[in-house]
C-alpha cells in the first residue's frame, strides 16, 4: 500500500520516485519519515502504531523533494534543518516547513478523510499550516 501511494504522490507532485527504506531510529526521536535530497533514499520508521502519521509523514518528505525542485526559494532561503535541541516552534514556522505540512494536510484529507490536528503545536503554526491548506487545497488534484 505504500508503494501505491508514493507513486500516487510522486506523480501529483511530478517528482522521482525515491527508494524506500524502513528503518527502526531516524534523525530524532519523533521523527517518522526523512526523505535525504542527496540520494533519494526516503527513511520511514518501521512499527508506527497509527499508519496515517506514516502516511503524513511521507507526503511531507515528498513535498520538501517538490519544493526543491519547483520552489527552491522556499526551500533553500534561510532553512534550518530540525535538531533535538532546536526551537521546535521557530523551525515549524519556516516557510518550507508550513507548506510541507499543510501539503500534507490537505492530502490526509482528501485521501482519507482525516483531518490532522497538530496537537502540541502552538496556534500560530496551526494557523499559518491551515491558511497555506486553504491555498493548496483547490490546487491539488488527484
Amino acid at each position: 500500500m505504500i508503494n501505491d501511494y508514493l507513486q500516487c504522490l510522486c506523480r501529483v507532485l511530478q517528482v522521482d520516485l525515491p527508494t524506500l527504506k524502513t528503518d527502526d531510529v531516524l534523525l530524532t526521536p519523533t521523527m517518522i519519515a526523512y526523505l535525504d535530497p542527496g540520494t533519494n533514499v526516503l527513511h520511514v520508521k518501521r512499527n508506527v502504531s497509527d499508519q496515517r502519521d506514516t502516511f503524513f509523514a511521507v507526503a511531507h518528505e515528498l513535498r520538501h523533494a517538490w519544493q526543491a525542485k519547483y520552489a527552491p526559494d522556499l526551500y533553500l532561503t534561510d532553512y534550518h534543518p530540525v535538531t533535538s535541541s532546536g526551537d521546535r516552534v521557530a523551525y515549524n514556522l519556516q516557510p518550507a516547513e508550513i507548506d510541507a505540512n499543510a501539503f500534507a494536510s490537505v492530502i490526509m484529507t482528501k485521501l482519507f478523510r482525516a483531518r490532522p490536528l497538530f496537537d502540541g503545536m502552538p496556534d500560530e503554526v496551526i494557523t499559518a499550516i491551515e491558511k497555506r491548506s486553504a491555498t493548496l487545497l483547490d490546487e491539488i488534484r488527484l
